[in-house]
C-alpha cells in the first residue's frame, strides 16, 4: 500500500494545483507543456547520475535490495534494472506531458467558455497584441457552446 505520507503530499499537491487552475482562472496553452518534458528529462538524467555516482539515500528511506549508497530515489527509477527504468522514463518524462498538456488544453477551453472573465484573461496574456485587437472587434464563437448551452455570457 502507498504510505500515507506520500498520499498527503502528492495527493494534496494535486487537489490545490486543480482548485488554483480552475478557480484562479490560469491561463494555459498546450506550447506550455514544453516547459514541463524539460524539467521530465532533467530530472530522468538526474536518477541516471544518482544512480552512476552512487549517491544513494540516508538512513531514513534506506531500501532493502541494494547497499544504502545504491539506494534509487523512487523504486521506479532503479537503474540497476535499466530496460524497466528506461521504460518507466519515456512514459512519464517523454509521452505523458504532450497527453495531459492535451487534456489541459481541452480544460482551458472548455473552462474559457462557460467563464468569460476567463476567456479575456487569455486573451490579454497569450495572444500576441495585433490579433488580440482583431479578437475584442466581434463576438467569440466559443459564448456558446456547441451543444446549444448558453453558460451565461
Amino acid at each position: 500500500p502507498i504510505p500515507y505520507i506520500s498520499m498527503a503530499v502528492h495527493g494534496g499537491d494535486v487537489i490545490a494545483i486543480h482548485l488554483s487552475f480552475f478557480l484562479g482562472r490560469f491561463p494555459y496553452a498546450f506550447n506550455k507543456c514544453g516547459w514541463v518534458l524539460v524539467w521530465g528529462g532533467s530530472y530522468s538524467i538526474w536518477t541516471v547520475l544518482h544512480f552512476l555516482l552512487k549517491i544513494g539515500t540516508d538512513d531514513s528511506t534506506a531500501c532493502k535490495e541494494y547497499p544504502l549508497n545504491e539506494c534509487p530515489i523512487y523504486g521506479l527509477f532503479d537503474w540497476h534494472y535499466p530496460y524497466r527504468a528506461g521504460l518507466v522514463v519515456c512514459a512519464l518524462a517523454v509521452v505523458a506531458p504532450p497527453l495531459f498538456g492535451g487534456l489541459y488544453t481541452g480544460l482551458t477551453m472548455l473552462r474559457d467558455r462557460c467563464d468569460n472573465s476567463a476567456r479575456l484573461m487569455r486573451k490579454a496574456t497569450l495572444v500576441p497584441q495585433e490579433e488580440n485587437v482583431k479578437l475584442q472587434s466581434g463576438p467569440h464563437p466559443s459564448d456558446q457552446l456547441k451543444c446549444g448551452l448558453n453558460c451565461g455570457v
